[in-house]
């Protein structure tokens, strides 16, 4: 697969989720205008860390999801955007573009 999105702006950083057995491990937040989904923590199940939490690829509880494997987030809702992380599940991972809040 081709990621092409241009190159990371002042505050963006790029990550790479692995898929688990049990999804990308980390909660997707709405925003109160639901004009953006943001990182709202990670996931544990029956108490043990993911390995994105393992490995800190998320950094902060609020960051704004701007991209998903190359596409642009920016005129979606967080509904469109939840949408599409859960079907990228069928996948090993997912490139996603996250901006600091």
């Amino acid at each position: 697969m081709t990621i092409a999105l241009p190159s990371l702006a002042p505050g963006e950083y790029d990550t790479l989720l692995p898929i688990t057995k049990h999804g990308i491990m980390m909660n997707v937040k709405h925003s109160n205008d639901d004009i953006a989904a943001t990182f709202g923590g990670y996931t544990r199940i029956g108490g043990l860390k993911g390995p994105s939490e393992l490995r800190n690829l998320c950094r902060n509880i609020g960051d704004r999801l701007i991209a998903i494997d190359g596409l642009s987030m920016l005129e979606k809702n967080s509904r469109e955007i939840v949408a599409i992380l859960r079907e990228k599940l069928k996948n090993k991972q997912i490139h996603v573009r996250f901006r600091t809040k």
